[in-house]
């Protein structure tokens, strides 16, 4: 990364993975209350959208193992060595009691009080934000704050997750941490290796490892092997012992009893308690039969006795649930036709506890069965391929029902049933899945479909549109969208026979993409006109609607629109129920409202009031978070001119940026970071970070920001004096005209993008001597900012009309009364909001008319303690060294240092080597004359205080 480097760049060099957030707010035009909840009660096409459900909690849980469990000291003091080693690998074949030890050795360490963290990987978990997710949900559960929304919360998985966001989490911890994975040859996979290796390249030392798997995994580990930082425990070391098996059977070692079964299970762990709860049931020793040598055999012949012992409705539900991992009593209920699962599988988890988990999956209950056991019965069912199939399809449809759309889509591909899996496919509407779930939703549908039934549903061709949109693949999103069209004339031609849906999601995501990679144009409109026309009865098309309009005229400058809009939407969204997400999304929109108007005080107190509400909060919704932290970051900056502000703006849009973006964020963000350079470093940072912004500009696809970086990169080129290539740039881009709102895309722009504009427009002609076009585009910007309600705008109008005055080559006393007037109603404006910035900004060209105004006795006393505010921020601007021996890339080091980032961690941030990372602290200790970490923090933090 250079020293000047957007922030947000290193989101472009991750590996590209269909990440994001729900969907923005459902809104819904005019009094409908009624006809709301009429239509989303309905089950007609539009069923009641419901949470996703909390299996994946289950899986964090410690392990917990009943019956008679023999303790395995020898394998559990070897564990205890692995809190000295970096990896430890447990690999052997299912049945060889991996989890069981575990159990055991997770209980030891609880007594001793060292932090342990479990999860039991899941197929789903293959997907790499889904695996980040749970890794993180594992670590809060033993007391590693990770930054941000809880990982998993009511079974929802939050997908932002970062590799980094982990690493830090457990930097800042400062403890030994044992973090256990189980089942790990369920994500045996590159995706998934990859981040693995990554994590032990960079984890703290203080992070031991421990991978139970039933293959070894694909994690190159030669190098922590050759440093003697890895442990392995296979299948020979955990076969039970001659005495293990003896007190398991609660025998004497020497019985002969002993000595067969052990020759026979061959220290097998799960066929030697097999053969423990097959001889309890039949309390007759001398009945047990003749094995062949062969331990497979001893194995099935001890499952078929143990099943066979059960009554028979007991083992008719096993064999039912065979191909099912994890169930829950209502899914059985669904899958038999019956109402008695709950009893039943209660009766056989008292009956066999050791084999089966048992634990809570939301409001109900959860099963799981040893997966050998799980094969055996497999066995059984194979063997009947039409109740398989039936079996398979009852469980479909009631995932289905329950919005577990991946679910559903897995079993009805198992049960090779072509109806079953049109019928789910054709009940899919991305629109409605992205709302009501995530973007995860829509991104594990397409990865339990099969390419061919992708390619002939357009509606589900459609949801891997917006999962690619979500993800930020704009470009992409729009080729993809613009092919669908065509392939069914406008989005009319649906072969799943719903032409209503197709029409209505196909405008919605084009509306979307439209508005928020693009600019508005007249299409909006009409596109919003035909989807609702083609759902009339449909609330989640009306609401998706209402979003796109109140955006466009957030974006248009349309505020009283926008509030109408929001308020609108607040009190639809109490009538309906999913009025929680809808409230939480409408919050960022509100927000941005309030900073547009100029109105900072009541925008940190509507966060503030949001933030001490946590019903209000959504899991998935990582967007409208993320989106307050920056805008509060900017507040700030507005409020004090402070570098402590712009770090955390940097850092906010850094986060934000890995989510879903539009011009507005990037449009607040980059003129107070550029100006902060500007200030603090010079024309050349502020030049630099701006070249680094423009290109990323042109990778993510956004229409209007390339232009807008192009319009800050000529006003800093003017402001630090290079005249000639500002005025290049500037005709090239047809600066002059669009500051004017003459251009081709004029009534398309938004109100960012002008007032962009019009401050070049001023830094050029000021600095190529043309003081009268200046001040008339000056006037103009403070008369728009007033038209339109925006305080920012009208007060920088103000400032750079009182500058231009104030410094006229050949001043006159009319001038020079209206420089003081128009500071002095800025500064009026200013105060209540607590502006300062705009005023600071500007920096030592203002202090002369700051002095003569404080000069002057009759002014207000309100303008008096701003105007004094605005003076010590100038002068504090200007005393400040920034440490002015650090270049750029050695002050980011010591920012890092600030968040107690060990070297591996502050080179990955970086992408740059330890070595280098070492190179650069040794000059920061040198240039600031200190010895440690902590005491450079402190001395660069103590420059950046404000002076008193």
């Amino acid at each position: 990364m250079s020293e000047t480097e957007d922030p947000t760049a290193a989101a472009d060099r991750a590996p590209p993975t269909l990440l994001r957030n729900a969907m923005e707010p459902m809104l819904f035009p005019g009094d409908m209350a009624k006809q709301i909840r009429r239509a989303t009660s309905a089950k007609d096409g539009h069923p009641r959208m419901h949470r996703a459900t909390g299996a994946d909690v289950g899986r964090l849980g410690l392990p917990r193992r009943r019956g008679r469990l023999c303790e395995r000291r020898e394998l559990l003091d070897s564990l205890d060595e692995t809190l000295n080693t970096r990896v430890t690998l447990i690999v052997a074949p299912a049945g060889y009691g991996k989890t069981t030890l575990l159990s055991q050795w997770c209980e030891r360490l609880e007594d001793k009080q060292i932090p342990v963290t479990y999860y039991s990987a899941a197929e789903r978990d293959r997907d790499p934000a889904m695996f980040l997710a749970m890794i993180a949900a594992a670590l809060v559960q033993a007391g590693v704050e990770i930054a941000g929304p809880p990982p998993i919360e009511d079974g929802r998985i939050r997908d932002d997750l970062s590799l980094d966001d982990i690493l830090l989490g457990l930097e800042l911890a400062g403890q030994h941490i044992m973090l256990i994975i189980d089942d790990f040859e369920r994500i045996n996979e590159p995706a998934v290796t990859a981040l693995m290796a990554t994590f032990l390249d960079t984890a703290p030392a203080t992070v031991h490892l421990l991978i139970a798997s039933r293959t070894f995994p694909a994690i190159p580990l030669s190098t922590i092997q050759i440093e003697g930082q890895l442990r392995l425990i296979d299948s020979f070391q955990l076969k039970l012992r001659h005495e293990e098996l003896a007190w398991m059977l609660d025998l004497d070692v020497d019985t002969p009893e002993v000595r067969e079964i052990a020759a026979q299970t061959q220290g097998w762990p799960v066929t030697a308690e097999l053969y423990r709860l097959w001889r309890d049931r039949h309390q007759a020793h001398d009945a047990r039969a003749t094995f062949g040598g062969h331990v497979a055999e001893v194995h099935n012949y001890l499952a078929e006795q143990l099943f066979s012992s059960l009554p028979p409705e007991q083992f008719e539900l096993l064999v039912d649930i065979a191909d099912r991992e994890e169930v829950q009593p209502e899914l059985v209920d669904a899958m038999r036709g019956r109402q008695d699962s709950a009893r039943l599988l209660g009766d056989i988890h008292r009956a066999m506890s050791s084999l089966m988990w048992m634990g809570r999956d939301g409001a109900s209950t959860a099963y799981r069965l040893h997966p050998l056991l799980l094969d055996h019965l497999r066995q059984t069912l194979s063997a009947d391929s039409p109740r398989r199939s039936r079996l398979s399809v009852n469980a479909a449809l009631w995932f289905l029902e329950h919005q577990r759309h991946p679910e559903a889509i897995r079993a009805a591909l198992e049960a090779k049933d072509a109806a079953t899996v049109r019928h789910i496919v054709q009940s899919l509407r991305p629109m409605h899945i992205l709302v009501a779930d995530s973007a995860t939703a829509l991104r594990m549908i397409l990865r339990e479909l099969p390419e061919e039934v992708i390619a002939g549903h357009p509606r589900i061709q459609i949801m891997a549109v917006l999962a690619h949109f979500k993800a930020g693949f704009f470009a992409e999103s729009r080729t993809m969208l613009d092919r669908i069209r065509a392939a069914t004339g406008d989005f009319r031609i649906d072969p799943d026979g719903h032409p209503d849906w197709l029409t209505s999601e196909g405008n919605l995501v084009d509306l979307i993409i439209t508005l928020q990679v693009s600019r508005w144009s007249p299409r909006i409109d009409e596109m919003c006109d035909i989807a609702l026309a083609a759902a009339a009865d449909d609330p989640t098309v009306w609401g998706s609607c209402e979003v796109v309009q109140m955006l466009a005229q957030q974006l248009r400058g349309n505020f009283d629109a926008a509030d109408a809009a929001i308020l609108r939407a607040r009190g639809i969204y109490d009538a309906i129920e999913l009025s929680r997400y809808g409230h939480t999304q409408i919050v960022g929109h509100e927000m941005l409202v309030l900073i547009a108007r100029g109105r900072l005080r009541k925008a940190v107190e509507a966060i503030a009031n949001y933030q001490k509400q946590p019903g209000l909060e959504v899991p998935d919704d990582v967007s409208t978070p993320t989106l307050l932290k920056l805008l509060l970051a900017a507040i700030r900056y507005e409020q004090e001119f402070s570098d402590s502000a712009v770090e955390a703006l940097k850092n906010s849009l850094a986060e934000h940026s890995k989510v879903e973006s539009w011009i507005d964020q990037y449009a607040i963000a980059y003129p107070i970071i550029a100006t902060r350079l500007f200030v603090r470093e010079g024309a050349g940072a502020a030049d630099a970070f701006l070249a680094e912004a423009q290109s990323r500009a042109q990778r993510i696809g956004l229409e209007p920001l390339p232009d807008f970086v192009s319009f800050l990169q000529v006003e800093y080129l003017a402001r630090g004096g290079h005249v000639a290539e500002a005025l290049r740039m500037a005709g090239e881009i047809g600066l002059d005209r669009i500051a004017r709102g003459e251009d081709d895309l004029a009534e398309q722009r938004s109100w960012r993008e002008r007032d962009g504009a019009v401050r070049a427009h001023i830094r050029l002609c000021l600095a190529d001597g043309r003081p009268d076009e200046a001040l008339d585009s000056a006037r103009w910007m403070a008369k728009a900012g007033l038209n339109g309600g925006r305080l920012h705008s009208e007060i920088k109008g103000l400032v750079f009309s009182a500058l231009i005055l104030a410094a006229r080559p050949e001043p006159d006393q009319a001038s020079a009364d209206q420089a003081s007037a128009d500071l002095l109603r800025a500064i009026l404006l200013a105060y209540p909001e607590g502006f300062v910035a705009p005023f600071a900004e500007e920096g030592e060209d203002l202090m002369p008319l700051v002095r003569a105004l404080l000069a002057d006795a009759e002014i207000d006393a309100y303008a008096r303690r701003h105007l004094d505010d605005v003076r010590r921020a100038i002068a504090s601007a200007m005393a400040r060294t920034d440490s002015n021996q650090l270049n750029a890339r050695e002050r980011e080091i010591v920012r890092h240092l600030a968040e107690g980032l060990s070297n591996k961690v502050i080179a990955r941030r970086m992408g740059i080597t330890d070595h280098t990372v070492k190179f650069h602290l040794k000059k920061v200790f040198s240039k600031l004359e200190v010895s440690s970490r902590r005491a450079a923090v402190a001395k660069v933090q103590a420059s950046f205080s404000p002076a008193p």
